[in-house]
């Protein structure tokens, strides 16, 4: 969509975007997933790392010595740091596009409907706003249908991803509080913790600010119905 957008294939009041707020969802998106890059960089990085001071410390062999089994492992154990990180990050990363972008949509309209309530000293209805009202309506539709079927899948996706996750986070938290461990195992049990931390207050934070103009929205739908009356019928 947002390639189509700026090739000037698409225009963005076809997604319901303004250019300015395309713009900002762009931003947004390049900041969250260079975020996630530098993320899994380092996880891949830390997971090298990590492997050779196991090895170090738990292999009674000569450490000098490369064997092809040790080779094998190693990059087993990397390529899955890799996978699973840019499994969580970037899906992540997606999530928090989808609910920004859900975001700006919602906060067009309550903008159009602000400058659309009149004082209630000076109330003035006519046709013309009657019908921008039910265009309004349309659009909260449009946009509630769009929600409805990004959470047939991103529901599911956040229940088990994020409840193991979670499960994950308060098992390296036990380990971390209540088990003798080694310095490497203290830091990376330490990162794990920060990290899957982070990720869960963020994918909460993405949701509860689309619940927060939804809430907005619901209040200017409210104050509609005490100016218009049954005209919105």
């Amino acid at each position: 969509m947002f390639t189509q957008i700026y090739k000037g294939e698409k225009d963005p009041q076809e997604f319901g975007l303004t250019v300015k707020a395309a713009k900002l969802l762009s931003q947004r998106i390049r900041r969250s997933f260079l975020v996630s890059r530098i993320m899994i960089f380092t996880r891949s990085m830390l997971a090298m790392f990590v492997f050779v001071a196991l090895h170090r410390i738990y292999d009674d062999a000569d450490n000098s010595k490369i064997s092809p089994k040790l080779i094998f492992w190693f990059l087993v154990y990397v390529i899955s740091t890799l996978y699973s990180s840019s499994y969580m990050w970037f899906s992540a990363s997606l999530f928090d596009a989808i609910c920004f972008y859900l975001q700006l949509r919602f906060k067009k309209v309550n903008l159009e409907m602000e400058q659309l309530i009149p004082a209630e000293s000076n109330i003035v209805t006519t046709a013309k706003d009657i019908q921008v009202w039910r265009s309004i309506l349309v659009e909260h539709n449009h946009i509630c249908y769009k929600i409805h079927q990004y959470n047939k899948f991103w529901s599911r996706y956040i229940l088990w991803s994020y409840l193991f996750l979670a499960t994950c986070m308060l098992f390296a938290l036990y380990e971390l509080l209540y088990v003798q461990q080694s310095a490497v195992m203290i830091k990376l049990f330490s990162w794990f913790i920060f990290e899957l931390g982070y990720l869960l207050c963020k994918v909460f934070n993405c949701g509860s600010s689309v619940s927060e103009e939804v809430s907005v929205w619901l209040v200017h739908l409210l104050s509609s119905f005490f100016t218009f009356g049954y005209k919105l019928n």
